[in-house]
């Protein structure tokens, strides 16, 4: 098995009041990918495909929330050994997304981001 190349970063999202924030998650350059989320202490389960999530409910105070991700991507382009993932957050004080991007040492090789969102 190749060996994984691994990415970690805290980013901070400024919420709205009483505002749920929502996330998406867009793995790039024709790859594969599925992320693992962990929010307010719950891990959930691995999800391909998460577009305009939410957490957190109107009124909600969302403040010093942590919202953890854990993208796994594959290198499954034959092309290239560049995998990138997009974070989007929104319902905040303003839509941010925060991308972030690693090449993999080899063909079929996997990037795992690891991703904190602190929420301010």
């Amino acid at each position: 098995m190749a060996d994984e190349v691994k990415v970690t970063a805290t980013r901070i999202y400024p919420v709205g009041a009483g505002s749920p924030v929502f996330l998406t998650v867009t793995v790039g350059d024709d790859q594969a990918g599925t992320t693992v989320i962990t929010w307010d202490g719950a891990v959930g389960d691995p999800d391909p495909d998460i577009t305009h999530k939410p957490f957190g409910k109107p009124g909600d105070n969302l403040r010093n929330k942590l919202l953890v991700c854990l993208t796994t991507v594959k290198d499954v382009n034959a092309l290239t050994n560049h995998t990138s993932v997009r974070y989007l957050l929104e319902g905040g004080t303003a839509p941010v997304p925060y991308p972030f991007q690693a090449d993999v040492n080899e063909n079929g090789g996997y990037a795992s981001y690891l991703v904190t969102f602190v929420l301010t």
